[in-house]
């Protein structure tokens, strides 16, 4: 098993995971920008809910309670703008290297042999999403899952923790 020294598998997989991140960092940053905008307007809101308080009257217990209730969302739009940036903190800083996955990959030929061949599957269902044979040309296409690369590694930092 080469595949820490097949320069088409290693440009391959930094393009499909190059392109993922990019996709859910587009995504992830369109939400952000969302959120962002709903707790402004949530923010604008109890200044004037605020500001009508004074004015109220007998009708301030009403606003008090909106008061609170718009302090809640803004709180949990809050969180979830904390769980975005978190999010996008981690897609940057799990960007897969070069030198790293070709690393990665050459070191996998001596685990590969000591795998048992259920452990062999399993590790093979989690990178592969699709094979597929062309019987004309005699073409083989490897299509990677997404993530699973990553998801292979952050398996194998797991139980070396």
């Amino acid at each position: 098993m080469a595949l820490g020294r097949d320069s088409s598998v290693v440009a391959k997989t930094l393009a499909a995971t190059k392109t993922e991140r990019e996709v859910e960092l587009r995504g992830l940053r369109k939400e952000l920008k969302r959120l962002e905008k709903a707790h402004g307007k949530l923010r604008d809101q109890k200044h004037n809910l605020v500001d009508s308080v004074a004015e109220a009257g007998d009708g301030a217990s009403a606003l008090l309670e909106r008061i609170g209730e718009v302090e809640v969302e803004m709180q949990e739009a809050a969180t979830a703008i904390e769980e975005v940036l978190g999010r996008i903190a981690r897609l940057e800083y799990e960007a897969i290297d070069e030198q790293d996955l070709k690393t990665a990959l050459a070191s996998f030929t001596p685990i590969w042999q000591e795998l048992f061949p259920r452990e062999r599957a399993r590790i093979l269902h989690l990178l592969i999403e699709e094979v597929v044979f062309d019987a004309r040309s005699g073409d083989v296409e490897i299509v990677f899952r997404p993530g699973g690369v990553r998801a292979l590694v952050a398996e194998a930092e797991g139980v070396m923790a």
